[in-house]
């Protein structure tokens, strides 16, 4: 059965695409790597692995997660990335030809000939580019954004499409013409048809949040979109808000023995995803404590997603209006009374210095979510200990 864009737009108004952040998010990175920084860039400011949260790889993945992810493949689709467990760089198979860099200048210029023949819709070209698929689908989409649709897997397009022409369609087609069948679909409606196509793929997985896990079965059906609430909402924080005590024991360096061989990259993405997942269960809680003011809930925002400079995580809002700037950190523990977590220099000096900073604790948020609320907790440094974990070193050679 064949339905219309238009028969769900009854999930309009629950919609927060997020928009400005994302955009803003999307516009640094693409001013940021423009054609002649890419052209100069040394490998590794481009790999991913390194421990750089600043890399060209690291911001496309990681800190642009939320214009469309592609965190489930591994590293080696960039072509090169750094090993931590081999301690060296690693090169793809289809570019390694002799040795790193060249490998890494042949990357170079297959992501230049790509954002070459992106902006002129070259579709046979962009196919035949050896970059791996997914990498080049992401990168047309977040510097073609009105050209290409932020949905990389195979899959996922399949499904969307199945929701709204059923088996009447040609499956066989090309990715990229997939994209573009979905794109001519957001035109044919008068709510969607001026969003950018980020804002459109991201309205797709809200229409159908199950997308991911329904998209890998052998057989589809199609599902009426209902007005329920995310994930994170659906499980109900337990919420206090709670004032500092005097930290008991003394503070140690943890030092750990016996431990094998991490997979830094791994352990990274699992932190990442409970932050993603503490940050949401947290700005569902603040819409529900703004309730009683629409407006206010509607522009709480995670800023985390910008840009770590802020220093805070989510912008939320007091009754009167004023601000309450949110940092957060999450944990898959059960809560305890005293517990630890790490800071950078950049929070921590935000914090002394923001007005109506709050921290807010995560615990279990994998399970039934708990959160801490504590008003600024650096204001009474006799009640929170710090222990610095890792030093800057600045070392000049002749």
């Amino acid at each position: 059965m064949q339905r219309t864009l238009s028969q769900f737009d009854y999930m309009l108004d629950s919609y927060d695409s997020n928009d400005k952040y994302v955009n803003e998010l999307r516009e640094s990175f693409v001013d940021r790597f423009n054609r002649k920084t890419i052209e100069s860039m040394k490998l590794e400011e481009y790999v991913i692995g390194a421990g750089s949260h600043y890399s060209f790889c690291y911001l496309l993945e990681r800190e642009l997660r939320s214009l469309g992810s592609f965190l489930g493949s591994n590293a080696s689709k960039f072509g090169i990335y750094y090993s931590q467990e081999n301690k060296k760089y690693l090169v793809a198979k289809k570019w390694n030809q002799g040795g790193i860099q060249a490998a890494f200048i042949n990357i170079k210029t297959a992501i230049l000939q790509l954002l070459d023949d992106g902006a002129e819709k070259k579709f046979y070209e962009i196919e035949s580019n050896p970059l791996a698929p997914t990498f080049k689908l992401k990168l047309l989409s977040v510097y073609y954004p009105k050209q290409y649709l932020n949905i990389f897997s195979q899959a996922h397009l399949n499904y969307f499409l199945y929701q709204f022409y059923g088996n009447d369609y040609d499956y066989s087609k090309s990715t990229l013409v997939k994209q573009q069948d979905l794109i001519d679909l957001k035109k044919t409606n008068l709510a969607t048809r001026t969003w950018n196509n980020i804002k459109f793929g991201n309205y797709l997985y809200h229409l159908f949040p199950n997308a991911s896990e329904e998209a890998q079965k052998a057989k589809y059906r199609q599902v009426i979109p209902q007005r329920s609430k995310k994930h994170v909402e659906s499980r109900e924080a337990i919420v206090s808000t709670s004032q500092v005590d005097k930290v008991r024991g003394k503070g140690k360096h943890k030092v750990a023995i016996g431990v094998g061989k991490i997979d830094y990259v791994e352990h990274e993405k699992k932190l990442i995803d409970i932050g993603d997942l503490g940050e949401e269960i947290v700005v569902a809680s603040e819409k529900a404590r703004l309730s009683q003011y629409p407006k206010l809930a509607k522009q709480v925002r995670r800023v985390s997603l910008v840009s770590d400079k802020y220093g805070y995580d989510i912008q939320s809002f007091e009754f009167d209006g004023s601000l309450r700037l949110i940092e957060v950190k999450s944990t898959t523990e059960k809560y305890k009374k005293q517990f630890s977590f790490f800071l950078t220099e950049n929070e921590h000096k935000q914090a002394i210095s923001l007005k109506n900073y709050w921290l807010y604790r995560v615990f279990d948020v994998n399970g039934t979510p708990q959160i801490i609320r504590i008003a600024n907790p650096f204001n009474d440094p006799g009640k929170i200990r710090l222990v610095p974990t890792q030093y800057e070193a600045t070392i000049r050679v002749k």
